[in-house]
């Protein structure tokens, strides 16, 4: 399960500057994925969930863009572990070692009302290797988001990244999102070692497009972007 595990691993690359690029992208599309939602966030934010590949291979890719472009790309398998994630400046892989990592599905957590993941393996980041383990504890929320026609299961998570010395580890706590009828898993919400992240809203999530509604699966976000929004038309655009 990834709620919040790319910002995470992310932090770990801030965490480790200097470190020289390496080999593979995965920003490029592949011909096979399909949009499922695109999800308009708070904070100059969208993020488009795709399907790709078919049967046992099936993952989901998630393509993040901010008012520049596209700012990060992730694939994650069918119980929403993932398999890597990418910055457009840099990029990292996170291997796990199955015999030592679990990981609850949102329906499971929903139906015992509280669950989580373990994630042990290596870091790979620009050419470098550490080991490293993400654990996180999610509670579901008895009151879901209604947002744009869909109820949205929410998720308190709790998590916590060890990472290898002299590095310390990094524990927040977040809030994470599930549409059932589509499989959608999103984060929202974040908080770092107690400094929170667009802590002012209540909610990031700010709108839910579906196929054949305008702005799916395109890359302009138009919440908080303020004169640098790039879809000034939108009547959503700048709604706070």
């Amino acid at each position: 399960m990834r709620p919040c595990l790319r910002h995470m691993l992310r932090l770990a690359v801030l965490l480790a500057p200097g470190l020289a690029v390496a080999e593979g992208s995965i920003l490029t599309r592949p011909a096979d994925c399909k949009a499922v939602m695109t999800i308009q966030k708070h904070g100059c934010e969208v993020e488009t969930q795709l399907m790709c590949g078919s049967g046992d291979a099936a993952f989901w890719r998630s393509e993040e863009y901010r008012f520049q472009g596209l700012n990060g790309v992730s694939h994650t398998d069918q119980q929403y572990r993932l398999i890597a994630d990418q910055y457009t400046n840099g990029e990292f892989d996170f291997i796990i070692d199955p015999t030592k990592s679990f990981a609850d599905t949102p329906l499971t957590v929903i139906a015992k009302g509280t669950g989580g993941y373990a994630q042990v393996g290596t870091l790979s980041m620009f050419g470098l290797t550490k080991p490293v383990s993400l654990t996180a504890t999610l509670r579901s929320e008895p009151i879901e988001l209604q947002l744009s026609g869909r109820s949205l299961h929410r998720f308190a998570v709790t998590f916590a990244m060890q990472l290898p010395p002299p590095m310390k580890a990094v524990k927040g706590n977040g809030v994470s999102y599930f549409d059932a009828p589509t499989g959608v898993f999103f984060d929202g919400e974040l908080e770092f070692d107690g400094k929170a992240l667009l802590s002012e809203i209540s909610s990031k999530p700010a709108a839910i497009i579906l196929p054949g509604e305008p702005g799916f699966d395109e890359p302009f976000p138009t919440y908080d972007c303020g004169d640098i929004s790039l879809n000034l038309m939108d009547e959503k655009a700048d709604r706070s």
